[in-house]
C-alpha cells in the first residue's frame, strides 16, 4: 500500500535537525507517524553496501519496540535520534531507483521470482519482487515464507532473518510500516548471491541428547583465533572449515528437532552460552561480537515457529555460538551459571561506573523489579546512537521473557553493554554527538 501522507521527515539535512524539528513542529508528530515516516525513508535501497545502510532498517525497528518502555523525561531524545536516523539515511549513498512493478499473478509465483533474483545477483528484480510482495501479503505472511530461505542466507552479514524476526513481533496496527524495508535486504542478499551455510552433519537417529549438554558442549568450544575472512562471514566460514559442527554440534542434531517444543529447547540454550560470553568474555569485543553472537541465534529462536527445516535451524544457531566462542573468545570454558558479585548500587548508578557493577545490579534487580530493569535499560539505550545497542537490549529482553529461568542473566548482559555506551558516551553530550550518525 502507497503512503498517502506527507512524508514529514524528507529532505531534512542531517546538519540542521534542530532547526528543521522546531520549524516542522516534529515534536508534535505522534509516534506511530514518526515511524512511518522513517520506515518510508529507509525502505528505499542504496546502490552501495555500508554496514549503516544495512543496519539502517533493524535500527528503526528496534527503536520502534523500545521507545514506548523509554522514560517519559528521555522520550524526546530517543525520538530525535529516530530522526536522525532517517535523516542520515535519505542522505547516505545514492538510492536506487523504484523498480517498475512484477507481473506476477500470484504471490507464490512473487517468492519465486525473489528467491530466483537473490540466487542470479540480480538486485533489480528482488527489489521489484519484494516491493510486491510487501504491499500484496502481511507480515506474518512474510515471516511464514522466507524464514527458511533468509536463515540459511549469511550475506547481508547474517542479518536478513532478523528483519523477519522484528517483523513476527510487529503489531498488527502497523503490520505495514515495516514490510517495505523487505526491499534493503533483498538487495543485499542479491549483491552477495550465493552465500549460504552449507555444512552436513551426521545425522544421529538415535534418541535425543539433554539441551543442557549442547550448553555444555558450546561452553567449551575450542579456542581458534581471528579468522582470514572478514566479519561474521569469516567467522562462520572458519567455523565450518574447521569442523566445529561436525566435533561438538553433530551429536546433537537429531531428528527430534523437528518438533517444535525440542528445537525450542535446544535453541533456549544455545542462547543462554551466548548472553553469558558477554558477561564473561573481556569488553575488548562486546560491542560488536558479543552482541552478534546472541541476536544471530535468538532471531532464530524467535522464527522457529515458521521454520520448515528446524533441524538446519538450530544447525545455524549453534553454528553462530560456536563460531563467535573460537574467534573472538579468550576463555576456554565459560561457566553455564551466571555468578555476579552483590552490589548495594542502583543499576541507574552502576551504569556510568562499570559495566560489571551495572550487570550485578541489574542482575540482583531483575529478580524483584524486571519492567523497571528493562525500561531503564530502554532508555539508555534509545537516546544513544549505535544500532548494536538497541538491537541487543531488544534481544536480551525476548530471549529472557522465552527463559524466564535465565531472565535475570540477559538484564545482567544487557546492562554490561549499556553500561559501556554509557560510560564512553555520557549523557551530557548526546545531543551534540546525534548530528553525524554514521
Amino acid at each position: 500500500m502507497e503512503n498517502r501522507y506527507k512524508n514529514n521527515l524528507l529532505g531534512i539535512s542531517p546538519s540542521d535537525l534542530t532547526r528543521e524539528i522546531r520549524v516542522r513542529r516534529l515534536e508534535e508528530l505522534d509516534d506511530f507517524s514518526l515511524m512511518s515516516s522513517a520506515a518510508e525513508i529507509i525502505a528505499v535501497p542504496r546502490k552501495e553496501f555500508s554496514s549503516f545502510g544495512m543496519h539502517a532498517p533493524l535500527e528503526l525497528q528496534a527503536r520502534s519496540f523500545l521507545l514506548p518502555h523509554v522514560l517519559p523525561k528521555y522520550r524526546g531524545l530517543a525520538r530525535l535520534q529516530i530522526i536522525a536516523l532517517a535523516s542520515s539515511y535519505e542522505s547516505h549513498g545514492t538510492a536506487m531507483q523504484s523498480p517498475p512493478p512484477l507481473k506476477e499473478d500470484s504471490i507464490s509465483n512473487l517468492l519465486t521470482v525473489l528467491n530466483s533474483a537473490i540466487d542470479a545477483g540480480d538486485s533489480v528484480v528482488a527489489v521489484a519482487a519484494a516491493k510486491s510482495l510487501s504491499s500484496a501479503v502481511t507480515p506474518q505472511h512474510l515471516v511464514r515464507t522466507l524464514s527458511d530461505s533468509f536463515i540459511s542466507r549469511i550475506a547481508s552479514a547474517a542479518h536478513s532473518h532478523i528483519f523477519l524476526h522484528y517483523l513476527s513481533r510487529t503489531n498488527i496496527s502497523a503490520s505495514n510500516v515495516f514490510s517495505p524495508m523487505l526491499q534493503v535486504f533483498a538487495n543485499e542478499l542479491a549483491r552477495e548471491s550465493g552465500l549460504a551455510i552449507d555444512v552436513e552433519f551426521e545425522i544421529d537417529d538415535g534418541d535425543m541428547l539433554d539441551a543442557n549438554e549442547l550448553q555444555r558442549s558450546l561452553s567449551r568450544t575450542p579456542i581458534i583465533g581471528r579468522p582470514s575472512g572478514r566479519g561474521i562471514r569469516g567467522i562462520l566460514t572458519q567455523a565450518i572449515e574447521s569442523e566445529l559442527g561436525k566435533k561438538y554440534l553433530a551429536p546433537f542434531m537429531s531428528p527430534a528437532l523437528q518438533h517444535d517444543s525440542h528445537a525450542q529447547w535446544y535453541l533456549s540454550r544455545i542462547c543462554r552460552v551466548a548472553a553469558i560470553a558477554m558477561l564473561q568474555e573481556s569488553d575488548s569485543h562486546a560491542k560488536y561480537g558479543w552482541t552478534h553472537c546472541l541476536h544471530l541465534p535468538q532471531a532464530v529462536w524467535s522464527l522457529i515457529h515458521n521454520v520448515g527445516n528446524r533441524q538446519d535451524a538450530v544447525k545455524t544457531a549453534s553454528l553462530y555460538v560456536a563460531g563467535f566462542r573460537s574467534a573472538i573468545g579468550t576463555r576456554p570454558y565459560i561457566a553455564p551459571i551466571c555468578e555476579l558479585k552483590p552490589t548495594k548500587v542502583s543499576l541507574l548508578d552502576a551504569l556510568s561506573l562499570e559495566p560489571s557493577i551495572a550487570a550485578s545490579a541489574a542482575y540482583s534487580e531483575s529478580a524483584i523489579d524486571p519492567l523497571t530493569v528493562f525500561r531503564t535499560l530502554a532508555t539508555a539505550a534509545s537516546i544513544r546512537t549505535d544500532a548494536h545497542l538497541v538491537k541487543y537490549v531488544l534481544a536480551c529482553l525476548d530471549a529472557g521473557l522465552s527463559d524466564r529461568e535465565y531472565l535475570s542473566t540477559y538484564m545482567a548482559a544487557a546492562a554490561k553493554l549499556t553500561s559501556l555506551w554509557a560510560m564512553e558516551v555520557p549523557e551530557a553530550t548526546i545531543e551534540d554527538g546525534i548530528v553525524n550518525r554514521e
